[in-house]
């Protein structure tokens, strides 16, 4: 029926609806066009959905906030040890089985390796990344793709929208599975679930094993040849990042988006998280500081960046309760980031705009360009499409 309607007036198809579906359905189709976009770009429909998705999660998580064992780290120097890249231990790398991208010249595969920081539940004790390339790894700039918190199997097509922008410049993506996310989550537990519902120091293991397995595995792509590594992370995912180019200087560019710098902010400071305050009131000042101390060592606002303000990109969304704006804005002040571009959305809906995917492919190209006049190799692959 529909390769029929190709090319008729639009009355004549206006007319076949009425006797398709009738004046009342057409009528709320055409009322749902209208008002969904207003409604995602709503402050009020914004921040009413964070509230709503970040107590759920709250709900879930606010009985098992218990500390139960000593904590992996309290400070920053202990966290920088705990994390140091290593030699990457039982590589294997295998065809990617689960989220392909659509294009039949791309290889896919995944890679795992054994995490050097131990959690309670073995099945995050392997990392895991999925590599998507154009030809031999390194041959091509690569972007280091880091989710937010829990990323789910549905939450690959925006996550491809974004690969849509970076594979269209010449650029491979490796893509890095967080603690307790994916094939990575619990037997039991859905995605992400478990990095708030062990206990307090395994959850402070789940922080640090993200960062680990980031420090290896750009240390092993280093090793494999790859000459300009970028980097994207939203959410949690841009939190780790950006406390990664603290410690080194793994990336030459980055992007985050809706970055979850504070650890520290949304246990104390979100309103909707007062179920976890509440269940943390058994423990005594002495534990209550060193949990303090523990996430504010994430935080790279207090850290020295190992990348020049200018390399390094942001996408804020305006109404966002889940990383509020305070932590932003320091993080940003304190570091002197200038290039940012600020999204009329909440956390969770801030997927759902062409204009974050837009805005993100300008910054690459910003990015690419300023590498490219920094690259030493005699044909690049950006220069050079044929390759």
């Amino acid at each position: 029926m529909t390769e029929g309607l190709k090319g008729r007036p639009k009355r004549r198809l206006w007319r076949w609806g009425l006797r398709r579906w009738g004046l009342g359905l057409l009528i709320l189709l055409a009322f749902v066009a209208l008002s969904l976009p207003l409604a995602l770009r709503s402050e009020t429909v914004n921040r009413a959905v964070d509230r709503a998705a970040l107590g759920d999660k709250v709900a879930f998580a606010s009985s098992r906030f218990e500390l139960k064992c000593p904590l992996p780290f309290d400070d920053g120097d202990s966290l920088e040890n705990l994390t140091r890249a290593l030699p990457l231990r039982d590589l294997r790398i295998e065809p990617l089985d689960l989220h392909r991208y659509s294009d039949e010249g791309l290889i896919q595969e995944k890679l795992s390796f054994e995490s050097t920081v131990k959690l309670r539940h073995a099945e995050s004790n392997r990392a895991v990344a999925y590599i998507y390339r154009h030809g031999p790894l390194g041959r091509r700039p690569v972007v280091v793709w880091v989710p937010g918190l829990y990323v789910s199997d549905i939450a690959f097509r925006p996550i491809f929208w974004f690969f849509d922008e970076i594979f269209a410049r010449g650029v491979d993506v490796v893509f890095y599975v967080l603690p307790y996310h994916l094939e990575r989550s619990p037997e039991g537990m859905e995605s992400g679930q478990a990095l708030l519902a062990t206990d307090l120091a395994d959850h402070l293991g789940a922080l640090a094993q993200g960062l680990a397995d980031l420090r290896s595995l750009t240390a092993w792509l280093r090793g494999q040849g790859v000459k300009r590594l970028g980097a994207i992370g939203g959410s949690f995912g841009g939190g780790l990042l950006l406390r990664q180019i603290t410690m080194e200087p793994a990336y030459d560019f980055m992007t985050v988006f809706i970055p979850l710098l504070s650890w520290e902010d949304v246990i104390y400071a979100n309103e909707t998280t007062t179920a976890l305050r509440e269940s943390l009131a058994g423990l005594t000042t002495k534990q209550q500081a060193s949990l303090r101390r523990a996430w504010r060592a994430m935080d790279p606002a207090s850290h020295i960046p190992q990348l020049a303000a200018e390399r390094i990109s942001a996408l804020p969304a305006l109404y966002d309760q889940v990383a509020r704006s305070e932590p932003f804005d320091a993080w940003r002040k304190a570091w002197g980031i200038k290039r940012v571009h600020p999204l009329n959305r909440g956390h969770t809906l801030a997927l759902f705009t062409s204009e974050l995917y837009e805005a993100y492919g300008k910054m690459l190209d910003t990015d690419l360009r300023a590498t490219q006049k920094r690259s030493s190799l005699s044909r690049d692959p950006i220069a050079d499409p044929g390759m």
